[in-house]
């Protein structure tokens, strides 16, 4: 009974080790289309986002009843950021920075050259007076 049982034991411990599992690549996404409903401030919300080699191609944003596309630099500030990563939020606002605002946050986490741990966002923001991009905002993690 104990022989069975011992082999019982190395059969367990063993067997993982024998059988191979793979590896799961992530699949970047390559373009995004977002719906958000509306809102009785800022009408029918929605995004349309396009990536490409060099990262983000186009960033098209529904709000306020007017369609509005990011330039090139304010995408320039966004090709770090994964498009799988992205969320949307609406918020009241301050009147002297445009009042009601729509949201988009990307974020990620990484390890530095000292192999801290980073987390990052970065947020898109539009109002009635138009887009703006925020700085990254960055975290250092210790571990």
């Amino acid at each position: 009974m104990k022989l069975h049982t011992l082999a019982l034991l190395i059969a367990a411990v063993s067997l993982p080790l024998a059988v191979s599992a793979s590896e799961a690549d992530v699949l970047n996404w390559t373009s995004v289309a977002i719906q958000c409903g509306a809102t009785p401030e800022g009408g029918d919300i929605a995004c349309k986002i396009t990536t490409g080699v060099e990262g983000l191609e186009k960033f098209e944003i529904q709000a306020f009843g007017k369609l509005h596309e990011l330039t090139v630099d304010q995408l320039n500030k966004l090709k770090e950021f994964p498009l799988s990563s992205l969320s949307a939020s609406h918020e009241a606002g301050y009147e002297l920075t445009g009042g009601y605002s729509i949201n988009f946050r990307f974020s990620r986490i990484f390890y530095d050259s000292e192999k801290q741990l980073i987390s990052e966002s970065i947020v898109v923001s539009v109002n009635k007076n138009g887009v703006n991009v925020s700085g990254k905002q960055t975290n250092k993690k210790d571990g």
